[in-house]
């Protein structure tokens, strides 16, 4: 069936197509085929043409309703913009009436939007401002494109405030202006602080005017910016003469040179300078107290030199005055101290031959009689000595001629001997004399122990010979450390007569005394307290008392002496020792539980020893004989006898003789415990072995190879892995290789220092790492600012050289939050006698040894490395010496230092100490000579410590 269109078009043609030929009718078949498929493509197009109309439609919809929201949005966003801004936005007309007002207009004025739509925009201006604001609306108007601006004050519900407009007109297509649209910002708060400052300023100007000093301002080229009337007064100029100008314009050549170069100083410096400058009047030369500083000027965006000048001239000559005087008082000072001193002199010369003779007369056969006599002339010859001897003393220190001789020395000797230099006198007056030493102080100080010991012998010789009854205490303690300097806080207390509150004034002026009366019943010149006061004065300390009559009286005071920055603390191995004490109450026993206490023991304390076992104390110190059924072996049962005893110099080291001296009761406390006093070990024993090895790896930045060798067996036998880097690159490349748990950071390196390097592990620290490593500072320089400046780099903690395996062992606790550790065990220091013995630091020898369990391998192999690295050390020195290079100079000194400390080698260290402080201020003059007595100074050194080492036990 062909395709009705196509049967229509053949239709036309009057062709038979049923009597076709076959090829003909396939061929009309196949053309009625393409129309069939032409009309379903039609049909198709047809309803896709319906179809994307109908979308076409719905999209046009949705276009309509989006924009329609957006629009919606958009008014909303800036309907809630105008609510909430702050500033005021507003739109006149063309007659300047308001037409919109965002809320902000209620907030500022008070007025509301309603009621002011519609008013003239100049109604809202003060009277006062309208001319100025109708002058700028004018000004806008014959120029349309420029902005108006301008501060004015707009009427307010509470009175005015200040709006700066901010204003445009608008205009339409024809160029016709519409009206004006723009901004009210709110300055008010602004402009009435810059009235107040203008008000401040006028005020400060009129204060200026009226002070009695000179005051002016520089600009950085030296011209005068503000000068004030006294210093118009003072120059003889007026202001418009002097502003603008320089002192080049006003003073001489050489003046104005002096003045421009010290406000060179302040401009570099930044710093109040200072100085008294001669100015040449009609009247004479006047001095000023000139002062410059650098202010930040509100007028000025930069610095300004700000100076003043106070007239001096009066001061200047009363202190001229005053130092004559001074000069005239000194010398007759002088004079009579002079007078003194040689008449003292003289005195004494003769009195000592007096008392040589008497006391050779006294070994000869004598009477009964003669004998007596002797010996009063002898103690009279004595006492006049006592009193000649007060009064050089007394005399030198007024003439500036008594020095100090510094030593080192143990401030437990001192004690002890004052202690029994007035034993006697205190057994006889039946009173307790007790003395109390806190152990925090260091074993070795640096001081005059002479006058040290003068001073607590005047202060104890008075304390018993004011006191009838009772007893005298003396405590010394540790106080502030400052550097290597350590102030001792000293107290002596005594039961005796007490003094007047008001001779308490008078007590230490020379020639006073608190009873001046003529029946009185103590001698004395009344000099000793005033000298105590000015020896205490040149060792840095100074001396108070309180007291009342018949209560006793304390003494305060203190010293200030040099510590050395290795010094430790007195060695202890009494800590957790039980002890019991059995004895009625006494100055002596609570003095000496106090000082046990401190010391770590566990006193316990008894009246009487009835009923007690004593067994359970590992001590046991008695007042009285030990009951008959006591299982107490001698060893461990101490006796106190009294001073007086008839053998007591042969008594055993059981024995305590009151008063109880420091020395001997350490000694005794320690041989009832199995130690041998004369060698004490530098570290507490423990009574664990060490712990386990622990998880954690530590890194010991080190340039020197004995304190390299120190450092890792300590850690290694605390159980850590330790790695080693000799400078701070070497550091760097370590940590960016592993991960440390710790960092022992050496200060003084070279390549790079401790410092450098800490900076650079923290920076790469900021950037990267997870954590922060602690780093601990390693130095030799045990001084509080050593400490701050270790702080402030960025290190956590800070341990002094040599080690010491409790400070190292503290540290690491508290950095690594481990549990208490346990320090190796130690035997008995070994005992090392003979002058070599006087190059090296014995403690810690025996230290080096006990970390060895005993034997000598590890000290052995430190000296190998000291022998084989101090040539090296030596001629660094010498080499820098002979450069001149202090620096490098006092840093090989440092290291030959560190190393020489290390291990043991005193005197070498000292000298290396001497030598980096030559170096540190600057010089090398005498470096050459000095250097060169290092190399027979470190053979004395490696001989001694071979001696050591042949001294020692072989290990069973």
């Amino acid at each position: 069936m062909l395709h009705p269109l196509l049967q229509q078009q053949l239709k036309g043609t009057g062709l038979d197509v049923g009597s076709g030929p076959e090829a003909l009718q396939r061929l009309l078949e196949s053309v009625s085929q393409s129309y069939a498929e032409a009309d379903l493509d039609r049909a198709a197009l047809r309803q896709s043409l319906a179809q994307s109309s109908e979308e076409m439609d719905g999209l046009l919809v949705e276009l309509k309703r989006i924009s329609e929201s957006r629009i919606a949005e958009s008014e909303q966003r800036l309907r809630a913009v105008m609510e909430t801004v702050q500033e005021v936005i507003f739109h006149t007309n063309a007659r300047g009436e308001w037409v919109f007002l965002n809320p902000a207009w209620e907030e500022l004025t008070g007025f509301t939007v309603a009621e002011t739509l519609g008013t003239f925009y100049l109604d809202a201006v003060l009277p006062e401002d309208r001319e100025a604001a109708k002058a700028e609306v004018v000004a806008s108007l014959r120029d349309p494109t420029r902005e108006a601006r301008r501060a004015v004050r707009f009427r307010s519900k509470t009175g005015y405030r200040w709006l700066e407009v901010h204003a445009r007109p608008l205009i339409d297509a024809d160029g016709l202006i519409t009206g004006a649209s723009g901004t009210l910002n709110d300055i008010h708060d602004r402009r009435q602080a810059e009235e107040e400052i203008q008000r401040q300023q006028r005020l400060l100007s009129s204060l200026l005017d009226t002070l009695p000093i000179s005051i002016f301002l520089k600009d950085a080229e030296g011209r005068f910016l503000f000068v004030n009337q006294e210093t118009c007064r003072t120059l003889g100029l007026p202001a418009e003469a002097i502003t603008g100008r320089t002192d080049a314009d006003i003073f001489p050549p050489e003046k104005a040179a002096r003045h421009r170069a010290e406000d060179l100083r302040v401009w570099e410096t930044g710093t109040l300078i200072t100085s008294e400058d001669p100015f040449e009047s009609p009247t004479g030369t006047r001095w000023f107290l000139v002062g410059k500083t650098l202010i930040q000027a509100h007028s000025r965006n930069e610095p300004t030199l700000l100076g003043f000048s106070l007239d001096i001239t009066s001061r200047k000559w009363a202190e001229d005055e005053l130092r004559k005087a001074k000069e005239q008082a000194e010398a007759a000072t002088r004079a009579k101290s002079d007078f003194l001193a040689n008449m003292s002199h003289e005195i004494r010369t003769p009195m000592n031959g007096v008392l040589g003779m008497i006391g050779f007369l006294l070994d000869t056969p004598l009477n009964p009689d003669q004998r007596e006599h002797a010996e009063t002339v002898h103690a009279c010859a004595s006492g006049l000595l006592e009193i000649i001897n007060d009064i050089l003393d007394f005399s030198k220190i007024e003439a500036g001629k008594l020095d100090l001789e510094i030593l080192d020395f143990d401030l437990r000797d001192c004690v002890d001997e004052v202690l029994a230099m007035f034993a006697d006198q205190a057994e006889a007056k039946g009173l307790d004399l007790a003395c109390f030493l806190d152990p925090a102080i260091p074993a070795s100080l640096r001081g005059d122990p002479g006058r040290i010991r003068q001073i607590l012998i005047n202060l104890v010789g008075n304390a018993i010979k004011f006191t009838g009854a009772g007893s005298v205490i003396l405590r010394a303690r540790a106080g502030a450390r400052e550097g290597d300097h350590l102030e001792l806080a000293f107290t002596l207390e005594d039961t005796g007569i007490g003094i007047p509150e008001d001779a308490q004034a008078r007590l230490f002026s020379p020639f006073s005394q608190a009873d001046g009366s003529m029946t009185r019943r103590f001698g004395g010149t009344g000099l000793g307290l005033a000298i105590c006061r000015q020896l205490l004065t040149l060792l840095g300390g100074d001396i108070r008392v309180d007291s009342r009559p018949g209560a006793g009286s304390t003494f305060h005071f203190s010293l200030r002496l040099e510590v050395d920055p290795l010094a430790r603390p007195r060695p202890n191995r009494l800590r957790g020792a039980s002890v019991l004490w059995v004895g009625p109450p006494s100055a002596t026993r609570d003095t000496m539980v106090a000082q046990m206490e401190a010391m770590g023991l566990v006193p316990t304390v008894r009246s009487t020893a009835a009923g007690l076992n004593p067994s359970a104390f590992q001590i046991v110190i008695l007042e009285e004989e030990a009951p008959s059924s006591w299982p107490v072996h001698p060893p461990t049962c101490l006796r106190v006898v009294p001073w007086s005893l008839p053998t007591r110099h042969t008594l055993s080291a059981a024995q305590l003789v009151r008063p109880i001296r420091q020395r001997p009761f350490l000694a005794a406390l320690e041989g009832a415990l199995g130690f041998t006093p004369e060698a004490l070990p530098a570290e507490p024993a423990a009574a664990e072995p060490l712990a386990l090895p622990r998880q954690g790896r530590m890194l010991v930045v080190e340039d020197n190879a004995v304190n390299q060798k120190v450092a890792v067996r300590y850690l290694e036998r605390l159980g850590y892995r330790v790695d080693v880097a000799a400078n701070g690159l070497e550091a760097l490349e370590a940590c960016a290789r592993l991960p440390y748990d710790l960092i022992f950071m050496d200060c003084q390196m070279p390549e790079m220092d401790g410092f450098e390097a800490t900076a650079a592990l923290r920076a790469r620290e900021d950037g990267h790492a997870a954590r922060r490593i602690p780093i601990i500072a390693l130095t030799a320089h045990a001084m509080a600012g050593e400490r701050a400046r270790c702080l402030a780099a960025g290190m956590d903690d800070y341990l002094t050289k040599p080690l010491r395996l409790d400070e190292l062992t503290r540290v690491i606790q508290h950095w690594m939050q481990e549990p208490a550790m346990c320090t190796p065990s130690k035997g008995d220091a070994n005992a090392f006698d003979g002058d070599a013995a006087n190059l090296l630091d014995l403690m810690t020898l025996q230290n080096l040894v006990d970390l060895d369990d005993g034997g000598s391998g590890l000290l052995s192999e430190m000296i190998t490395i000291f022998r084989e690295d101090t040539p090296r050390r030596i001629q660094d020195i010498l080499q820098a010496a002979a450069r001149g290079n202090a620096l490098e100079f006092s840093h090989a000194g440092h290291a030959l230092k560190g190393g020489a400390g290390a291990l043991g080698a005193h005197a070498m260290r000292s000298f290396a100490a001497d030598l980096e402080a030559l170096g540190r201020s600057g010089s090398t003059d005498a470096g050459l000579d000095l250097s060169r007595r290092l190399e027979d100074l470190f053979q004395s050194s490696l001989a001694a410590l071979d001696a050591y080492v042949a001294s020692l036990p072989a290990r069973p």
